[in-house]
């Protein structure tokens, strides 16, 4: 009997296995400035697709910025700062799966994993910081295209979409007029996914112990100093030394990126709430007002950046990697749907704004 079960779970995995399709196989950097924070090499995962598209995907999971949310980073989620515990292969989810149910318009495109160890949301440039760790995210980055246009076939690509989500999507924004100089004339549109962090007063002041407990604007604050972040030079040159933060932010930082940019972005983003004192869906008066005010201010920076957008009402944090994006839909349409319509006409201004207001009034929602 036991062994017919375990026989059945067998099966069942092989059939996941062939319904998702080939599982993307981890590559190591051997670039030694391109490492994650303890030392070890970065890495990636790779899938050849079988069209000429291709996605470069920044992953997230926060970042850390002083001695003390860095030792409880590498105290709570290790896999976020060394190399030495990835898996040998993954399957894709979302946008990054080859399963055509799921992703049906980027389900044969060339992928490329960009696994996220460095925790400065991808900007960093300094090796053996004052802090102890590296933080080199800007150079994992533009390693890893450069390998791509040398050895995996980046170079015959018709049409790369440069994405990624809350710290990933982040980090498109000191590395996408970069990424863009390298491919030259390969077409480059760019998806920021749960990355439009506001710079509004917390409903909750935290103590900054730990990322949880810090706004982002706080946070970025702290964290550039000992990153030493490649920001985008125009960016830079707007800004002061002490606001260079804020080229991380989507409404300053979003004007500046040269390449074609659509967001996606909930109106009650967890993450963002959660910067901001709100941990839970919010359900007290002083919650439901502050979280309406954020949710009216985001759609403020949005119009006032004109940035074609998608933004759901739902108390959630990004969506581009869970295998139900598709399903959350806005006057019927989805964010992939509306995503892949942008990319053939990405020139001319989309926007899909939930009109009702409150925490997962959409009911759709319920999905994620």
């Amino acid at each position: 009997m036991i062994k017919a079960y375990y026989g059945l779970i067998v099966i069942a995995c092989w059939l996941i296995g062939v319904l998702n399709g080939a599982p993307m196989k981890l590559q190591y950097l051997t670039d030694p400035n391109a490492i994650c924070n303890d030392g070890t090499p970065a890495a990636f995962y790779f899938r050849s697709g079988s069209s000429t598209k291709w996605i470069l995907y920044l992953e997230g999971g926060g970042f850390c910025y002083d001695k003390t949310s860095c030792d409880l980073r590498w105290k709570g989620s290790p896999s976020l700062m060394t190399s030495k515990l990835f898996g040998p292969d993954r399957e894709g989810s979302g946008i990054l799966s080859s399963n055509q149910s799921i992703n049906a318009y980027w389900y044969d495109a060339s992928v490329i994993d960009i696994l996220y160890c460095s925790s400065d949301s991808f900007s960093g440039n300094q090796l053996k910081s004052d802090l102890g760790w590296n933080f080199t995210g800007s150079v994992i980055v533009e390693s890893i295209v450069q390998l791509a246009l040398d050895k995996l076939g980046l170079r015959s690509a018709t049409q790369v979409l440069f994405t990624g989500s809350s710290a990933g999507a982040e980090g498109l924004y000191p590395n996408t007029n970069r990424v863009a100089g390298l491919l030259g004339d390969i077409p480059l549109l760019v998806a920021l996914d749960s990355g439009w962090f506001l710079d509004e007063d917390p409903l909750i002041a935290g103590d900054c112990q730990q990322l949880t407990s810090c706004t982002e604007q706080k946070a970025l604050m702290l964290g550039v100093p000992h990153w030493n972040p490649r920001l985008d030079a125009g960016c830079m040159a707007a800004k002061t030394p002490n606001t260079y933060y804020q080229c991380m932010l989507g409404k300053y930082a979003y004007p500046f990126l040269k390449v074609p940019s659509f967001v996606f972005e909930y109106n009650y983003d967890a993450a963002a709430l959660g910067h901001d004192g709100i941990y839970h869906i919010p359900n007290t008066n002083d919650e439901l007002a502050y979280a309406n005010q954020a949710s009216v201010n985001v759609s403020l920076s949005l119009q006032a950046a004109k940035a074609s957008h998608f933004s759901a009402s739902c108390f959630y944090h990004t969506i581009e990697t869970n295998d139900n994006w598709h399903k959350v839909l806005i006057n019927g349409k989805s964010y992939p749907q509306v995503l892949n319509e942008w990319t053939l006409d990405p020139h001319t201004p989309v926007t899909y704004r939930d009109s009702c207001v409150g925490p997962n009034c959409n009911p759709t929602c319920h999905y994620l």
